[in-house]
């Protein structure tokens, strides 16, 4: 039979390896390298100015976005996701509307990426 000890050794090496287990699953399927390559693409189609192609780019980035965004949202709290939410929709507009404001969501959302799209990123 298995004292208190075995039992208790037991948890605590089902816990670890469920942790490690996920924090690998959100660390693979979290998409933040190609989102970040999609807002380097538009930022580069805002700087110069071609509307037409940072709408394309933009498309491509809420694609991707939402193709992600089940994970996205188990992986982070509800105050990050709506956040993270919401600078994603005043791109979209600005992008929209031709507006240089553009870059500055472009920059919010870069910097919020790396919070956003890390596994256990926080509360």
């Amino acid at each position: 039979m298995k004292n208190k000890h075995d039992i208790r050794l037991f948890i605590a090496l089902t816990w670890v390896i469920s942790f490690a287990f996920i924090w690998c699953f959100f660390y693979l399927l979290l998409p933040r390298h190609k989102f970040k390559e999609q807002l380097d693409i538009i930022e580069k189609h805002v700087i110069e100015s071609r509307w037409d192609e940072a709408r394309v780019s933009m498309d491509k980035l809420k694609e991707i976005y939402e193709g992600n965004r089940t994970i996205i949202q188990i992986n982070n709290g509800t105050e990050a996701f709506v956040t993270f939410d919401s600078m994603i929709g005043q791109l979209d507009d600005a992008i929209e509307n031709k507006q240089e404001l553009a870059g500055e969501f472009i920059g919010g959302l870069r910097n919020y990426t790396d919070f956003v799209m890390k596994a256990f990123a926080g509360p």
